[in-house]
């Protein structure tokens, strides 16, 4: 039985207010959370507190056509054409190679790592999650999401752009090469910019609470 996800019972971490320098403000005189807080990896307390709320995931069936409709399932080390995650529903992708695009529905949620490659783009529509990571995974196109929750992007290579706007939870961007530029702008969960190698421009605006960005290196900012 294929079960829908609840945007609100997604909201279990709350907003990780790590105060710095990527497009907010705020009292000098308070503490932030890094310094009340002991120091943890973003991306994977979110992992570990989605695991709580996820659906059962199945396997993937044999067999899979050339296009997935990723309807709460786990697929492996295969090659498809693209992937559609739809409202609503979850994707865990492992190894993976998408000749062409992976598209995230609203509410839905995309864990993808252990090597995935996607020829394309990778693109949120009000997703609840995306999270993409791994050294060697790689994005041939964008990074793109727009509205939802939160976004994890860590240790990939992006041969397009990375666009991450108007999310509402925590995005954590560390560590990853992008051959474009990056776009951080108007979210409002705070998380981690850093590490990050980016060739082309780095736009950060508007972001409250702002993110900790560090040790980024770009074309321009």
């Amino acid at each position: 039985m294929q079960l829908p996800i609840s945007k609100r019972t997604l909201a279990i971490a709350g907003a990780i207010s790590l105060l710095a320098a990527c497009g907010g403000g705020g009292d000098p005189d308070q503490p932030t959370a890094a310094q009340t807080q002991p120091e943890a990896s973003i991306d994977d307390g979110r992992e570990k507190a989605l695991a709580y709320t996820l659906p059962v995931l199945t396997a993937a069936p044999a067999g899979l056509p050339g296009n997935v409709s990723c309807t709460n399932l786990r697929i492996g080390a295969v090659t498809v054409d693209n992937v559609e995650v739809p409202a609503g529903m979850a994707c865990r992708l492992n190894g993976t190679v998408v000749r062409g695009s992976v598209q995230v529905g609203p509410g839905g949620i995309l864990l993808a790592g252990s090597a995935v490659q996607v020829a394309g783009s990778v693109q949120g529509d009000n997703a609840a999650h995306v999270q993409v990571t791994g050294s060697a995974s790689r994005i041939g196109g964008n990074y793109e999401l727009e509205g939802g929750g939160s976004a994890a992007l860590t240790g990939v290579q992006v041969g397009g752009d990375v666009f991450v706007n108007g999310l509402t939870d925590v995005i954590a961007l560390k560590n990853t090469r992008v051959a474009g530029g990056m776009q951080v702008t108007d979210n409002l969960g705070g998380g981690e910019i850093n590490g990050n190698r980016i060739t082309g421009n780095m736009q950060c605006t508007g972001n409250l609470t702002a993110a900790q960005e560090a040790g980024n290196t770009e074309g321009s900012m």
